[in-house]
């Protein structure tokens, strides 16, 4: 019986043209994205790189486990129906007759429909694999296939996720009868996924994390988190441990659940349900002995226009309250909630801190979780109201009735967007409810209202009348339901083919983002585009109507002939005029777009770049004027949105030869209005294409000579779609980015050596060696300037307080606008910036600087923590490094609208408002950091390292800026909070790290020669620099800064290099310690240390004996990750970790080895922190290692560079509790 029911099952589906629907999506889905991947569309697309092979075995296995994903929405209907269609269609009491035993019909049941899925998830694979062998393909982005991966990876993610969330639907359908059970349990999984993977990003114990991850992408990323290029590139999955203790782990909950089915399953009528069954009311006739007369109203029909709409209205009621009343409607509200409040608790958060929970917090994080859930339930509840009454048998009795077509669809649409609105009200509670739960009380409702009801509700109109379109051509609602699914998925991936013009994405616009500062900006856009995709929404709407479903149709011919029918002009007229706007409003898009400015693919940009190169890269070497002097007058007008500049620019010839020719660029965001030559010039070339110009100067311009050039810039004009100025009506913040420079750029040039070899360019690096002495003339910060002279006047509305850097000299009022003179008094890098805002003002007088912080009302959170930390940085760096050159210094917020930085100016440092300004500290939170404090200290560090000492345009240059700055900010931190914080910033330092490295596009480089990387520059950096200070002492390090700094702050061209920092170093560190220089700024070299066991004896003296296992080792990698573990061939280490043999480099090396005993609370805070009893630096020549030590105190915990101080594969096992 069981082969009779199961081959049963297979040929049925077999039969099914659903099937064969479902095959053709998903294969085609899968050949689309890989042929994608695979650069196949570079000819219409900017080129496609990766230095990850797209069929290494790790890509394989995540390419699986995204397919699965898609695949589990298919789980209802294909594993969930197989024993809920029985009673569907009424076929179970038949079948039941039948000597049937529950294992053999449940087994056959699930087996058969498990086959079904896997082969649509098999035929995935095959679109994958297949595209590898499709013409036009990169095959530099393909590597060796190796069979092996293909099986490993499906089964470890496909086949173990199948049986169980197979499993899982197949008892919720079996039980509840209902596929609507099943789409939520996908969506809660889905959801649960998403929660999985922002709730452990922080958690300590990955080990654990990745043992209960139900997806089982967390053990093989337990595993690969951190694997190189090369690792990734070539290693097979780790099928070992963890993933292997995790796979039976759910194998073995999804034969618990399908034991649970076998066990409670009956073949019985009615279904589980959780609803109480009413009593039966015995009703009796009473009124057999009267006769009564009852004049009945009399009624008129009118079945005008506007008494169908109230019927419309009505009947929407009706269809409203049987989505609302839906249980399934209440379990998805219930989970959403919950979610949510889950997702709000970890929102914004930075180094364990979270934020205050400002409303646009609120409503960006709840958005994205809702509209999930919108999104889904109006694709899947639009297919449930148009079969409703057919599922119901009743559609012959309606479609008899005299309501119109119109009538019915308008109150679907209505009831949907209704349920949209209540989804919206529940969103609105969560976010009051969580706002009031954490104690805060400023509530915007306003706020709330107009972003959740109407720019909320926007988005959702279209889709409404789009999922009513599509549901109303088929009978199956499960298929509309999926068409529906694929095209809001697939609309994402059309730019890879080219097509990335939002009116041609399907229900694309451009967005919208909230600033307290700043509002929502400029909504045009957004606005425009959702009136022009919900006049495409009426289009469909009419064709809906036309072609609506009503009494019994034979087939396609008679259904085009009642279209044709239906065609009158009370439709017609309504789609044609919805037409013509559609495509009306779509020209005067694409002619903004396109026509009145052209539009730039990342195709024509990528081409714009390789002909820059090519015919400008012949003027990199003309002699060119360097900036000496800026005047600028900026008027900045926010409540229009205009910017007018007029600057005054000096240049002075600082080479030994004539310049009689000027090349220029300059910005195509603004109008360069003017360009004057005092000397004058005569213009040769205006490449208004790439924003290039050449001049002819009159006169050459003589060594030592100076000349003046006046610029003239404005913003273009604003068109009805889009402002184009700089300004903002509160928080304008741009930098000197917008004058010309007189210098070819060459970071304009294309940096990927692929596509550069696509294009006939030869092979460059990111930028130039630092043993090039010719590119050393050059600071990073500018190529056409050293140090400047610098002023400017602003003027902004009265309202509001215009900056700059300098000292303000005057300020004055004058025709309704506020003026203010800005002077620095020595000279300054060419880098500087304009801010205009409504802001409150905090001053303070310290050690003779005004120190000050600009910022918007409502956001005084943590203005005493940035005051206290510019205190301290400035005690801190002044006392170790140098006086600091200003007598200011100011943090000024700006909207995070334009970004979630701080950034340092001279004496002035922008500051957006996302980050620091409503941070939430807890000071008694052991591993949170205090970021407001450490990124005040960092950017104010930059006013040494890079506004004192500024390295040259070459490898390594950030080295000095970044690293440094990151170093001292952890000082000041320390200073402040103790070494507890130190930890978990290293930590999560060196995390960042070790990911980075994992996604280099291009190569890593050692420290020392990094091409401004930033997970190096910042990340390893600071790890690197305080190890540095731990192993010199903090005074002889910072001692050799201060030296460092001496030789080289304020210097001119030649600029200092990496190799004149390292060669300093190099002095002053100590011939047993000198293979740090080599290991962490020379070359890439890796440690992993680990604790393996530790024990404890208690002695008769009370005092305590604790030997301790561990393991050190280390190696080095070449650029794409591939490991070396031998400097001199031969002396290579062996060790084991088991039964696993441990390779490494020499080792002479001194690691720290501690034990501590309870926490106590610090001194410096109110955190609780590591109490060590035990540290010393230990000199390690071996790999297995052993210690035995006499304690005073009780050990509680042992650890191995315990404090992350090295760059270390695996953090986390570098400490081991002592067990009692």
């Amino acid at each position: 019986m069981f082969s009779t029911i199961f081959f049963f099952e297979i040929k049925r589906w077999l039969k099914q043209p659903v099937f064969y629907v479902y095959c053709a999506i998903y294969f085609g889905l899968a050949l689309f994205t890989s042929l994608s991947n695979l650069g196949a569309f570079d000819g219409v697309t900017s080129t496609t790189t990766n230095p990850i092979y797209i069929n290494a075995p790790l890509s394989i296995a995540a390419f699986f486990n995204s397919f699965a994903t898609l695949i589990y929405f298919l789980l209802p209907t294909i594993v969930g129906a197989s024993v809920a269609r029985d009673y569907m269609y009424n076929v179970h009491t038949l079948l039941f007759s039948y000597p049937l035993n529950k294992p053999t019909y449940l087994s056959a049941k699930f087996l058969s429909s498990l086959v079904m899925v896997t082969i649509i998830a098999l035929l995935c694979a095959l679109g994958y694999y297949a595209a590898q062998f499709f013409p036009n393909i990169n095959a530099q982005l393909l590597g060796p296939n190796n069979f092996r991966a293909y099986v490993e990876g499906f089964f470890a993610t496909i086949f173990p996720n199948f049986l169980l969330f197979g499993s899982i639907i197949f008892a919720l359908v079996t039980f509840t009868r209902s596929i609507y059970v099943g789409f939520i349990a996908v969506l809660i999984l889905l959801l649960l996924q998403s929660l999985l993977d922002i709730y452990t990003r922080d958690v300590d114990n990955r080990y654990m994390v990745a043992l209960l991850d139900p997806f089982g992408f967390e053990p093989i990323q337990y595993y690969t988190k951190y694997w190189s290029v090369n690792e990734r590139n070539v290693n097979l999955l780790p099928i070992k441990g963890v993933l292997l203790y995790n796979r039976l782990i759910w194998m073995g909950v999804a034969l618990i659940i399908l034991t649970f089915v076998y066990k409670t399953f009956s073949f019985s009528q009615s279904a589980f349900t959780f609803k109480r069954a009413k009593e039966g009311i015995r009703t009796v006739k009473d009124n057999f002995g009267s006769i009564i007369t009852i004049n009945l109203p009399k009624v008129t029909y009118n079945h005008g226009f506007w008494d169908n709409l109230k019927l419309s209205w009505r009947i929407s009621h009706i269809d409203y309250k049987f989505l609302i009343r839906n249980w399934t409607f209440y379990i998805l509200m219930a989970f959403a909630f919950l979610f949510v409040l889950m997702a709000l608790s970890i929102s914004g958060q930075l180094y364990g801190t979270t934020t205050y929970p400002v409303t646009w917090q609120m409503l960006q994080t709840m958005s994205g979780m809702y509209q999930f859930f919108l999104l889904i339930m109006v694709m899947l509840f639009a297919g449930m109201l148009i079969q409703r009454s057919r599922q119901a048998n009743m559609n012959l009795l309606l479609d008899a009735t005299s309501v119109p077509n119109w009538v019915q669809l308008l109150s679907k649409a209505l009831a949907l967007y209704k349920m949209v609105l209540t989804v919206f009200t529940v969103s609105l509670l969560n976010g009051l409810i969580y706002q009031i739960y954490q104690g805060y009380y400023h509530f915007e409702i306003g706020h709330y209202l107009y972003e959740i009801y109407v720019l909320g509700s926007l988005s959702f109109i279209f889709l409404i009348l789009f999922a009513l379109f599509v549901h109303s051509f088929f009978k199956n609602y499960f298929i509309g339901f999926i068409i529906c699914l694929f095209v809001i998925i697939g609309a994402p991936f059309l730019p890879q083919i080219g097509v990335e013009q939002r009116i041609f994405i399907f229900n694309a616009d451009p967005g919208f983002d909230y600033s307290d500062m700043n509002g929502y900006g400029n909504l045009r856009p957004f606005l425009y585009y959702r009136l022009y995709w919900m006049l495409l929404g009426l289009v469909l709407f009419a064709i809906t109507l036309v072609f609506w479903r009503r009494g019994i149709v034979s087939g396609i011919k008679e259904k085009f002939a009642l279209a044709m029918n239906r065609f009158k002009p009370a439709i017609a007229i309504p789609m044609l005029i919805s037409l013509v706007a559609f495509v009306g409003l779509g020209y005067a898009i694409y002619h903004h777009n396109n026509i009145a400015e052209p539009f730039l693919s990342s195709k024509d940009y990528e081409l714009q770049r390789v002909d820059y190169e090519k015919k400008y890269k012949k003027y990199s070497l003309m002699p060119a004027p360097r900036l000496t002097g800026v005047f600028v007058e900026v008027d900045m007008d926010p409540k229009n949105r205009n910017l007018f500049i007029n600057g005054r620019f000096t240049y002075q010839n600082k080479t030994d030869q004539a310049i009689d020719s000027i090349f220029l660029n300059y910005s195509e965001g603004d109008l360069l209005t003017d360009i004057h030559f005092k000397n004058n010039a005569q213009e040769v070339l205006n490449d208004s294409v790439l924003h290039v110009r050449l001049y002819k100067l009159a006169q050459p311009l003589m060594p030592g000579d100076s000349m003046e050039v006046v610029y003239q810039i404005k913003n273009k004009p604003h068109t009805f779609l889009d402002d184009r100025s700089e300004v903002i009506r509160n928080g304008t913040f741009f930098n000197n980015s917008i004058f010309p420079s007189l210098t070819y750029v060459h970071m304009a040039e294309v940096e990927n050596n692929d596509v550069r070899a696509k294009y006939g360019l030869p092979p460059k690096d990111r930028m130039a060696d630092p043993r090039d002495s010719s590119k050393l003339g050059n600071n990073y910060i500018s190529q056409d300037a050293d140090w400047i002279n610098f002023e400017a006047i602003l003027s902004t509305n009265t309202d509001q307080i215009a900056i700059a850097p300098g000292y303000l000299q005057k300020e004055w009022e004058k025709d309704g606008k506020r003026y203010f003179h800005y002077k620095m008094d020595a000279p300054i890098l060419n880098f500087y910036a304009f801010i205009s805002a409504k802001f409150n003002v905090k001053k303070e007088k310290y050690k003779g600087k005004d120190l000050e912080i600009y910022y918007h009302a409502f956001h005084d959170f943590n203005l005493d923590r940035m005051m206290a930390s510019m205190k301290k940085s400035l005690d801190y760096y002044e006392a170790n490094y140098s006086p600091y050159q200003f007598n200011q210094m100011r943090v000024i917020e700006f909207p995070k609208t334009m970004g979630t930085f701080a950034q340092a100016f001279a004496n002035t440092v922008p500051f957006s408002e996302a980050i620091g300004f409503i941070a939430k500290i807890d000071e008694s939170k052991e591993d949170a950091v205090d970021y407001p404090y450490s990124v005040t200290a960092h950017e104010f560090a930059h006013q040494w390292w890079a506004h004192q000492v500024i390295g040259a345009q070459v490898k390594g240059a950030t080295m000095m800026s970044e690293s440094l700055s990151e170093y001292s900010s952890l000082k000041v931190l320390e200073q402040t909070y103790g070494k507890g914080q130190m930890r978990r910033y290293l930590k999560d330092a060196l995390d960042s790290y070790l990911q980075g490295r994992a996604a280099e596009h291009l190569g890593e480089n050692p420290l020392m020669f990094n091409e401004n990387q930033g997970y190096i520059h910042y990340n390893k950096g600071s790890v690197v620099m305080y190890a540095m200070s731990e192993y010199l002492g903090e005074k002889p390090f910072n001692n050799f800064l201060k030296e460092y700094l001496n030789r080289t702050a304020f210097q001119n061209p030649p600029y200092t290099t990496s190799l004149e920092f390292v060669g300093l170093l190099r002095q002053h560190t100590p011939d047993s310690l000198q293979y740090l220089i080599k290991d962490m700024f020379e070359t890439i070299t890796l440690y992993d240390n680990k604790v393996n066991d530790v024990t404890v004896k208690d002695l008769k003296n009370g005092k305590y004996e604790l030997t301790m296992d561990f393991q050190v080792s280390k190696y080095r990698t070449d650029p794409k990750g591939k490991e070396v573990f031998e400097d001199v061939k031969g002396t290579m280490l062996k060790g084991k970790d088991g039964k696993e043999e441990i390779k490494s480099l020499p080792l002479q090396d001194y690691v720290e080895i501690a034990v501590y005993g309870n926490k106590k609370e610090g001194k410096a805070s109110k955190k609780m922190e590591d109490n060590p009893i035990y540290s010393k630096k230990v000199k390690i020549d071996k790999i297995n290692n052993k210690v035995k030590l006499i304690l005073d105190q009780k050990p509680i915990e042992v650890g191995v560079d315990p404090n992350n101080i090295l760059i270390d594969r695996n953090s986390s096992d570098n400490r081991m509790m002592v067990k009692n």
